[in-house]
């Protein structure tokens, strides 16, 4: 997400009565907030901040579930944790977590014009009609094409995936050998299938390198990203930098 002062939000969130801030699934508590020491990496001869400031957040469910103890069951709310992180020289917050969790804080705080995070603009890959249906943040600052982000990095197609409009096909996924242009699919039947889907994809996955490891990822529905495995801070920030460029 874009946001226009994140000290503001730093200090907001810091600044919750008793600590807690009430979602409409879940409550809210600080567990611990963390400033980095600076560090930056170069990319297109420009320094980009590793992260900075880190807020670990616990959320805990407003629903309680129930587990058996010896011969009673004993009621509980199941907790999880996100993370916001701020960098020092890109106005983006990244949020990492359970989605449906990062939805109902994102949501419950930006329909709340009491606070700075109100003012967050959603950044969505993705195609702009899937944005205005699916984006976390009503408000987009900025839509990404996954061809333009899988262009800026240099990557390859593991899969492609889009809906269809068949009578019984409702969508269509194709399992890729690292696709970097259509013409390297020479079969006649399958080249125009994968060009419909690449027109129309939504929750493609990505491969590409850095610094000579491979690493991917897949868009999700809703316009975020999620590492298919482990992605050192370097390699996520190298990701965030190439987005907020496009």
């Amino acid at each position: 997400m874009q946001i226009p002062e994140k000290d503001k939000v730093i200090n907001w969130i810091n600044s919750w009565t008793d600590n807690t801030y009430i979602g409409q699934r879940y409550n809210f508590s600080v567990h611990t907030y963390v400033k980095l020491e600076e560090k930056f990496i170069l990319v297109d001869d420009e320094n980009i901040s590793l992260p900075y400031e880190i807020i670990l957040i616990v959320a805990y469910s407003q629903t309680s579930k129930s587990i058996p103890s010896g011969l009673e069951l004993v009621e509980y709310h199941p907790t999880t944790e996100i993370e916001l992180v701020f960098r020092q020289n890109m106005n983006l917050l990244e949020v990492r977590g359970q989605f449906e969790v990062i939805r109902d804080f994102v949501n419950t705080a930006v329909i709340d014009s009491h606070n700075p995070l109100s003012l967050a603009q959603s950044f969505f890959i993705g195609e702009r009609e899937d944005a205005q249906r699916n984006s976390i943040v009503g408000k987009i600052s900025k839509v990404i094409k996954i061809d333009d982000l899988k262009s800026a990095l240099k990557g390859t197609y593991l899969t492609l995936s889009a809906p269809v409009g068949g009578s019984k096909t409702v969508r269509l996924k194709a399992t890729l050998d690292e696709l970097d242009d259509l013409g390297e699919e020479t079969d006649p039947l399958l080249n125009p299938v994968l060009k419909d889907l690449l027109n129309n994809q939504d929750k493609s996955r990505i491969s590409f390198k850095f610094r000579g490891s491979k690493y991917s990822f897949a868009i999700t529905k809703s316009g975020g990203l999620t590492f298919m495995q482990y992605a050192p801070e370097e390699v996520v920030t190298y990701v965030l930098s190439k987005i907020n460029k496009l």
